[in-house]
C-alpha cells in the first residue's frame, strides 16, 4: 500500500510504501533504495545522486507521521504531539466515569 509520494525538483519522486503493516519500502524514481522490517516505524538512511536522505516513519494511535530530510535539512516534519496524551486524558476520564457508576450502584 503506498503511504505518501512527494514530488521534487528535476523529476524526482519519492514514494513510501507499507506492506501488511510490516514492511516499509522507500522508492526513489522507481528505484529500491530502503526496504525494513518494522511494525511501529524505523529510521531509513540512503544515498541518492550526491545527497543523504533520511525518511523517519513512525506509527502512532492515529495513523503514521512522516519525517524527511534532505543533507540534514528537515524538508517534512510532521506533528507528533498532543494526540497520544488526549488519547490518554480520554481514557483515563471514561475509568473514572466508571468507578463513579459502579460506586453510586
Amino acid at each position: 500500500m503506498k503511504l505518501i509520494t512527494i514530488y521534487f525538483e528535476r523529476n524526482i519522486t519519492i514514494e513510501i510504501e507499507l506492506y501488511f503493516l510490516v514492511v516499509e519500502r522507500i522508492r526513489i524514481n522507481n528505484e529500491l533504495v530502503s526496504s525494513k522490517f518494522s511494525i511501529l516505524g524505523r529510521v531509513h538512511n540512503f544515498h541518492h545522486e550526491g545527497h543523504n536522505y533520511k525518511v523517519v516513519l513512525t506509527a502512532g494511535a492515529f495513523g503514521w507521521w512522516l519525517d524527511l530530510y534532505k543533507d540534514g535539512s528537515a524538508l517534512i516534519e510532521s506533528a507528533k504531539h498532543g494526540c497520544l496524551i488526549l488519547f490518554c486524558i480520554g481514557v483515563g476520564f471514561l475509568f473514572l466515569l466508571d468507578l463513579l457508576h459502579k460506586y453510586m450502584n
